[in-house]
C-alpha cells in the first residue's frame, strides 16, 4: 500500500529540485549511453520526457493524477519504441528516474519516504512495462499489415518494382521475381550474387558490381533513366528503363521513419526493336544516297579511263608507235584516276565504320575531303544548266 498522504506532506522538497533529478537523472551514464545510442538529442528528452514525467509523480503525490494514466510516458514509449530500444534499456531508463529521486530525498533521513517512493516508481514502471508490450505489439501488427498491402500493391503491376534502403534491395514484386525464375528475395541472392550482376550491359555509369553503388548511381540520377539489358529464362535479349521514383516513405516533423526508396524496370524491348527496325531503314537510304554520290565520283574517272583505252586502242590499229612519253604520260593519268577512285572509297569507308572512334584531322583535310566529294556534283549542275 503507497502511503500517498506522507509522500504530499513531503513533496515540497522534491518539487524543490525536479531540475536537479531530471538532470542527474538524464546525465547518468547508462541512461545517456543508451539515449546517445539510439541517435536521441539529451537536452532534449530532459525538457520533452523527464521534467514533465517528474512532474507527473508529483502530481500523483498531490491527488491529481492517477497511477499508469501519464500521457507524457505513452509518448515517450512511442519514440523509444521508434528508435528501437529495447525492454532492458527502458528498465534502465525507469529505475535511474527511481534512483535519482531517492538520491535526493536522502538528507531528510526519512525512510518512510523513501519506501513510499520506491513503491510509487515500481507500480508505474509495471503500468509502463505492460504498456511498452502492447505499444509494441500493436505497432508490430500495422507494420505487417502495411507491409502486406504495400507487397500486394506492387505485386500487381506489370513492371519490375524494387524497395531499396539506398544500399541493397530489400523486396522485389512477383512480375520481377518470376523473371528470373525464384520464389523470394532470400531465393534470388542465393542464385545471384547482385542485381546488377544479372544484367548483361547497363547504361548506369559504374564499372562496378557492388549492390551499394549501383543502387547510389539510379537514385542519385533520379530524372535521368538508364538502359540495361538482361536474358530471361529463354536466353532471349530483354531490355528494360531503369529509374528511381524517389524516396517511398517521407520524413515526418519530429521523427524520421527508416528511409525507403523505389526503383521501377519497365520493359521497352518492343520499342527497342522498333527503334532499332527504324533505325536500320534510315541508314539503307543513306546507304542508297551514299551509292547516288560514288557513282557521281566514279562518272568522270571511269570516262578518262574510257578515253585513255580508246586512244590506246586508236593506235594499236593504226599500228602507230608510242612514245616513251606518252606512254608515261598515259601511265600518271591512270594512276592519278585510280588513286581518285580509291579515294573516293575511303572518304565514304566510314559509313559502314560504327565504331565511335575519334581521329586527329585537320580543316584542310576536311575541306579537301569535301570537296572530292561535292564537286563532280557540281561540275553535272554546271554541264546540264549549260545544256539546258
Amino acid at each position: 500500500m503507497i502511503d500517498l498522504v506522507h509522500l504530499k506532506n513531503n513533496i515540497y522538497f522534491i518539487e524543490q529540485n525536479i531540475e536537479t533529478i531530471a538532470k542527474e537523472w538524464i546525465n547518468t551514464p547508462e541512461v545517456k549511453n543508451i539515449i546517445l545510442k539510439h541517435y536521441m538529442d539529451p537536452d532534449e528528452f530532459t525538457e520533452q520526457y523527464a521534467l514533465p514525467i517528474l512532474n507527473y509523480f508529483i502530481g500523483i503525490a498531490k491527488g491529481l493524477n492517477q497511477i499508469g494514466d501519464c500521457p507524457v510516458i505513452a509518448k515517450l514509449l512511442l519514440k523509444l519504441i521508434h528508435h528501437n530500444v529495447s525492454s532492458a534499456e527502458l528498465f534502465t531508463i525507469c529505475t535511474n528516474a527511481k534512483f535519482q529521486t531517492l538520491k535526493i530525498v536522502e538528507p531528510l533521513k526519512d525512510q518512510k519516504l523513501k519506501n513510499t517512493i520506491y513503491k510509487m516508481f515500481d507500480a508505474n514502471f509495471e503500468g509502463v512495462l505492460s504498456q511498452y508490450y502492447s505499444t509494441t505489439f500493436e505497432k508490430e501488427k500495422e507494420t505487417k499489415i502495411a507491409a502486406r498491402r504495400l507487397q500486394k500493391t506492387i505485386d500487381g503491376l506489370s513492371g519490375f518494382v524494387i524497395l531499396t534502403d539506398g544500399k541493397r534491395v530489400k523486396s522485389m514484386n512477383s512480375p520481377m521475381l518470376d523473371f528470373y525464375g525464384v520464389k523470394n528475395l532470400n531465393d534470388f541472392y542465393a542464385t545471384y550474387p547482385t542485381l546488377c550482376s544479372t544484367f548483361l550491359n547497363c547504361s548506369v555509369p559504374t564499372k562496378s558490381k557492388d549492390e551499394e553503388e549501383w543502387i547510389g548511381k539510379v537514385l542519385k540520377n533520379e530524372k535521368e533513366p538508364f538502359i540495361g539489358k538482361i536474358l530471361d529464362s529463354q536466353f532471349n535479349e530483354k531490355y528494360f528503363q531503369i529509374e528511381s521514383t524517389g524516396k517511398f516513405f517521407e520524413e515526418e516533423e519530429e521523427e524520421e521513419e527508416e528511409s525507403f526508396y523505389v526503383i521501377t524496370m519497365t520493359d521497352i524491348t518492343d520499342l527497342k526493336s522498333k527503334e532499332n527496325i527504324i533505325e536500320s531503314q534510315a541508314q539503307l537510304a543513306s546507304m542508297g544516297e551514299m551509292m547516288r554520290m560514288i557513282i557521281h565520283q566514279w562518272r568522270q574517272p571511269v570516262a578518262i579511263l574510257g578515253t585513255i583505252a580508246s586512244i590506246f586502242e586508236l593506235k594499236l590499229e593504226g599500228n602507230k608507235e608510242m612514245s616513251k612519253e606518252d606512254i608515261k604520260s598515259f601511265s600518271h593519268k591512270i594512276s592519278n584516276t585510280v588513286t581518285f577512285m580509291d579515294k573516293t572509297i575511303q572518304d565514304f569507308t566510314g559509313f559502314f565504320n560504327n565504331k565511335n572512334e575519334i581521329e586527329i584531322t585537320t580543316v584542310k583535310e576536311l575541306l579537301l575531303k569535301s570537296k572530292r566529294i561535292l564537286e563532280p556534283l557540281f561540275e553535272e549542275a554546271i554541264a546540264t544548266k549549260k545544256t539546258n
